[in-house]
């Protein structure tokens, strides 16, 4: 459904209705495609999960919080600005930065390496275990569950 900036799956997920939304915009843009569904979808900011990698987290770290800033995350920025109400939860997950990397940029749209993608099978997995958690026990359960480091 590319009509809201968005490619979009409906699931349901302990018999409730949920919508999996992946923005087609720019990361720096993904407001403009979170904000019209949740608004035509009548979903409440608290019911909104926003997942997104975070180069200021250690790699395979997962921080999941009820609410709060952007961090400096431009896509969660736009979402914010493009919300009614900045109470949604999120997940990070941590791509920490490499050295060689100069700039932010260049670091998160590269490859990752055959070591790398090999250790980020698990952080997916986990991160996909944790929204679910999110879903389905709340969000300080999933908190107390997920937050920090996956190990191998």
């Amino acid at each position: 459904m590319l009509r809201f900036k968005a490619r979009v799956a409906r699931a349901k997920i302990e018999g409730e209705d949920t919508l999996l939304v992946k923005p087609q915009t720019f990361m720096n843009l993904s407001g403009q495609a979170v904000a019209p569904l949740a608004r035509y979808y009548k979903v409440a900011p608290e019911d909104v999960i926003v997942v997104v990698d975070d180069a200021d987290l250690p790699a395979r770290c997962l921080r999941i919080r009820p609410n709060g800033g952007s961090g400096g995350h431009r896509g969660l920025q736009s979402i914010m600005d493009n919300m009614s109400n900045r109470g949604f939860p999120r997940l990070r997950v941590g791509i920490g930065r490499r050295e060689k990397d100069k700039t932010l940029t260049r670091h998160v749209l590269s490859k990752f390496n055959a070591d790398e993608y090999k250790a980020m099978q698990g952080v997916i997995d986990r991160a996909a275990d944790a929204v679910m958690s999110i879903l389905t026990s709340g969000i300080n359960t999933a908190m107390n569950e997920f937050n920090g480091q996956v190990e191998d």
